[in-house]
């Protein structure tokens, strides 16, 4: 496995493109990944000659791209580092938004279709089951699939699905449904197969290209406007699968009264499956337990970025970690941009003089809302 990496590792550094010198580029602004590490290291590996972590003058004659490296010699000593290899690499990778989930996802495809392990996908192991299509991927149409193509390609899917504000737990939950229903494996899903999946809302609104079947990314955009209507959090959409995959025993992607045992749940277990099973049919399915979890936020009246920013609230101000904030301790926080300048009467729901996670959650979201 770790020679298959190294393989892959190799193709890609061969199939990254030359850079022309940029007048806009700054290298000191860009950001390094571990993609980027990983590719500096090939490079030195493969051109650094003498092993002294260089890339001198001398040792540049076999690079193709040689005349495209002044742009990234930060000390301006005709010779190049590991940190310079490194920015090369993030430029490029900056050029086609790649990020490294991109790269994360791409080689996790490679390692399940290369199966003759030359870090690349050829025509015979694009088979139907592989999400990888030649057409799609293929852009110097040489009939291979490289690293570099699959991670460009995932990208460019990952942009548009965020401007349709798709997150990343709508396309995890849309693959999902493929990987467990998709019977005749063409990446989508038929009537049928929506029956079984029990998606429990109108398809066909979501069925863009009107052919009668939900693609991962007509799936994605249903399970994000389901997620928005149900006012849900990525945490509450993560935790409802948890559940799910903690009780689901024969793996169906639906919790069964009888997947408690013979007699069904005991009197503990009861209480938390009527819980979810809204319609009392002894079959508990996701969309159930998301319904339940939309409640909940609505309760809560604040979102996962509120949630977070009011924990660096309480883990910056809290002098006396009593897990609320005073109102000297308000006073200074209401310093941090993070927070609206409101008095603390203007906050405190229970009025008991102090700031709890919960209030300073719920203000810092209906500030952001305007709802104020």
């Amino acid at each position: 496995m770790v020679a298959f990496i190294l393989v892959l590792s190799i193709v890609a550094l061969s199939a990254i493109p030359v850079v022309a010198e940029d007048p806009d580029l700054k290298p000191g602004e860009l950001v390094l990944i571990p993609h980027d590490l990983a590719y500096a290291s090939q490079t030195i590996v493969k051109y650094d000659r003498d092993e002294d972590g260089f890339v001198d003058e001398n040792e540049q004659d076999r690079i193709p791209w040689r005349d495209d490296l002044s742009v990234f010699d930060v000390d301006k000593n005709k010779k190049y580092s590991h940190l310079e290899f490194a920015l090369r690499c993030a430029a490029i990778r900056a050029k086609d938004g790649i990020e490294q989930v991109d790269y994360e996802f791409a080689q996790k495809d490679l390692l399940r279709f290369d199966l003759n392990r030359n870090g690349q996908l050829e025509a015979s192991e694009m088979v139907p089951e592989c999400p990888i299509v030649a057409s799609e991927y293929d852009k110097n149409h040489d009939g291979l699939v490289t690293l570099r193509e699959i991670a460009t390609q995932f990208a460019f899917d990952r942009h548009v699905r965020e401007e349709l504000g798709i997150m990343g737990v709508d396309n995890g939950g849309a693959l999902k449904l493929i990987n467990r229903y998709d019977e005749d494996k063409d990446r989508k899903l038929d009537e049928e197969e929506q029956s079984k999946a029990r998606i429990e809302t109108e398809a066909s609104a979501f069925d863009n290209d009107e052919d009668g079947k939900m693609s991962v990314l007509e799936l994605a955009t249903m399970l994000a406007k389901r997620r928005m209507t149900l006012g849900l959090s990525k945490s509450d959409q993560l935790l409802a699968r948890r559940i799910l995959k903690r009780l689901d025993k024969n793996k169906d992607g639906l919790i069964h009264w009888e997947e408690y045992g013979e007699n069904g749940p005991n009197p503990q277990q009861l209480t938390e499956f009527q819980y979810f099973d809204r319609d009392n049919d002894r079959v508990v399915t996701e969309f159930e337990v998301e319904k339940k979890f939309g409640e909940k936020r609505k309760e809560k009246g604040f979102d996962d970025d509120s949630s977070a920013t009011a924990r660096r609230m309480l883990a910056r101000y809290d002098a006396n970690r009593d897990n609320h904030l005073d109102e000297a301790e308000y006073t200074k926080a209401k310093h941090d941009k993070s927070i609206p300048a409101q008095s603390l009467r203007e906050i405190d729901i229970d009025n008991d003089k102090k700031l709890s996670f919960f209030e300073i959650a719920r203000f810092i979201h209906r500030a952001r809302n305007k709802t104020l």
